[in-house]
């Protein structure tokens, strides 16, 4: 199973912001990824598998999801984030992930400051991971870029967006929280785990 510690809405009514302008812009001509009842809005800080822990059936082993549970409880609790979203972004996802996505595949995200806090916030997610003998999935230090994926489309003549999501960028009237949860083989965010 794959893991994702990411920064979501804080609550699942502030998620509608992001998937209804998802659904609205790309739902008819999306590929393998969309915002919606599937997948969770999120910026992520740290992915990894369980590999280690592997159990076909099981996943991750109890023991070890209660200790990341723990570390997460302690350490990020009552951590909030306002991220700036400052753009959008068309990404060519061939080039970063070889054989998971086709090569007309592109990416559509909102881009997401990078400020040291942020960054910061990164580092120490990603340690924790490292301290319990995850490998981290995800680019980390410098090459770290953080964005929330809206959707992905399928070949370069759908790269538009009928209807500019102005409302998205800059900074929420909510903030989002440090979670930890489950992701499927194209990287949504498609669970809470813990809530």
């Amino acid at each position: 199973m794959r893991y994702n510690i990411a920064l979501v809405p804080a609550r699942p009514t502030f998620y509608k912001l992001y998937t209804q302008n998802a659904q609205r812009n790309f739902g008819n001509r999306y590929s393998q990824y969309l915002l919606g009842k599937d997948s969770i809005p999120h910026i992520t800080l740290c992915q990894f598998d369980d590999s280690s822990e592997f159990d076909e059936k099981k996943g991750m082993s109890q023991g070890a999801l209660q200790k990341i549970l723990k570390k997460l409880g302690t350490q990020f609790l009552d951590h909030v984030y306002h991220p700036t979203f400052i753009g959008i972004h068309f990404l060519r996802l061939a080039s970063q992930y070889g054989e998971l996505f086709s090569s007309d595949l592109f990416s559509v995200e909102l881009l997401v400051q990078r400020e040291s806090k942020l960054v910061n916030l990164h580092e120490e997610v990603a340690s924790m991971v490292i301290g319990f003998g995850f490998q981290p999935l995800n680019t980390l230090g410098a090459a770290y870029r953080p964005h929330l994926t809206l959707a992905c489309l399928a070949a370069v003549s759908t790269l538009s967006i009928p209807s500019f999501p102005h409302e998205l960028l800059g900074t929420p009237d909510f903030p989002f929280v440090v979670r930890l949860g489950l992701s499927d083989d194209y990287w949504q965010f498609a669970k809470v785990v813990g809530e």
